[in-house]
């Protein structure tokens, strides 16, 4: 069926004239059908952090002081390939700083990080957190690895395939940072360097109608983009979670350990390894003494105008798997709002807003190519920049 992906924005979020309101943008040769969408407000003290877990089904707070000193955890260390590298990357701080930091790239096939530690303290739940940062996003990523693999077309390994329900059913938020609008500030960290682009024609003759293929993460998440976190369960490792990262920014995700991943003496070994470069910017135990509740609010799409269609989609995006969705193409843009929140913050409380999402998206259909034409013209300075990026990337990946 439909699945979905929770997302925490990451940008000041606020209400504007008695609404919440955000633009989706498709602006890949892909399309995508939008099955269901909601947004939750999470109300808690502003000495805690909202953390979404490494599946994006659920959220878990933390105190801030909690995470800094490793609550619960003792003789921590993190060895890169034998080497320890905990200083660096043990360091709590870069938790909180809003860039990806120093890091170090994981490379797949090459490098293996294991991270040991101990329970020492009263809480009921240990986590592994993680900040990384899926560096080598390009388009057709996936299609190619495929191809390659299988010896076969991306249109043969769809086959014939047309409805929604025949695709290849992901998460919609794995392109959420398009759906909230790339600003120009997300470019450089992307770019790194490379070489830019910044003709519409040379931009289309990349992207246009002839050249559409569409990453379409989930399909493939161990030989496309992962993360494999495993265990040491006394005489071998065993898989704990394959991460597969939604969107192109640096996340902070936390893992819970399970019960057989906690040897009878507290100690705990984890082995990460990666399916396609990754940079690493911390990872860290933490098992806290206390549990943190966050109060919840569900707010409903008031209106979903879609623009090519000039019509409003709110109904179809209040009602999960209902059979009918809100359909995007290239250049398509759709104008969203929820209700506002009721329940007003104090002066020691902060929010946080998580976008709840899900739906089918694939590469571009025939039709669908034909129906957006020319689209890349269409894009705006923003939406045009993103591409650019996506193509550095895929050049810098050739050199």
């Amino acid at each position: 069926g439909v699945v979905g992906d929770l997302y925490k924005i990451q940008n000041l979020f606020k209400p504007k004239d008695g609404r919440l309101s955000f633009r989706i943008k498709e602006v890949e040769p892909e399309e995508s059908y939008i099955d269901h969408m909601t947004l939750s407000r999470f109300v808690y003290n502003k000495d805690a952090e909202l953390l979404v877990d490494s599946g994006f089904k659920s959220v878990r707070v933390f105190k801030k002081e909690a995470l800094l000193s490793g609550e619960g955890i003792s003789k921590q260390r993190i060895l890169w390939n034998g080497e320890d590298v905990s200083e660096t990357l043990g360091n709590s701080i870069a938790i909180f700083e809003n860039s990806d930091g120093e890091g170090r790239f994981i490379e797949p096939g090459k490098d293996i990080v294991e991270i040991e530690g101990k329970l020492s303290g009263s809480g009921a739940e240990a986590y592994l957190v993680l900040k990384s940062y899926y560096r080598d996003w390009t388009l057709g990523e996936i299609f190619e690895q495929a191809k390659a693999k299988n010896s076969i077309s991306w249109r043969e390994f769809l086959g014939s395939a047309r409805t929604p329900g025949d695709f290849v059913k992901v998460g919609v938020l794995m392109a959420i940072t398009v759906f909230l609008g790339v600003t120009s500030s997300v470019v450089p960290s992307l770019r790194s360097g490379a070489i830019t682009i910044n003709d519409t024609k040379e931009l289309a003759a990349l992207f246009g109608p002839q050249k559409a293929s569409a990453d379409t993460p989930g399909f493939f998440p161990v030989v496309g983009r992962s993360i494999v976190v495993e265990y040491w369960n006394g005489s071998s490792f065993s898989t704990l979670d394959v991460y597969s990262p939604r969107y192109y920014q640096m996340t902070r995700n936390v893992f819970r350990i399970p019960k057989a991943a906690i040897r009878e003496t507290g100690d705990m070994r984890l082995r990460i390894t990666a399916t396609n470069r990754h940079k690493i910017s911390y990872m860290g135990f933490v098992a806290p003494n206390e549990t943190i509740v966050p109060k919840a609010e569900t707010l409903k799409v008031t209106r979903a105008f879609h623009q090519r269609e000039s019509k409003d989609y709110a109904s179809v995006l209040n009602s999960r798997q209902s059979g009918d969705y809100l359909h995007t193409i290239p250049a398509d843009i759709v104008d969203v709002e929820f209700e506002a929140p009721v329940r007003e913050l104090k002066s020691d409380d902060q929010e946080s807003y998580v976008l709840a999402s899900g739906g089918i998206y694939t590469s571009l259909s025939e039709s669908s190519r034909v129906e957006a034409g020319d689209w890349v013209s269409k894009l705006d300075t923003d939406a045009r920049k993103w591409l650019e990026a996506m193509n550095a990337l895929q050049e810098e990946r050739r050199v």
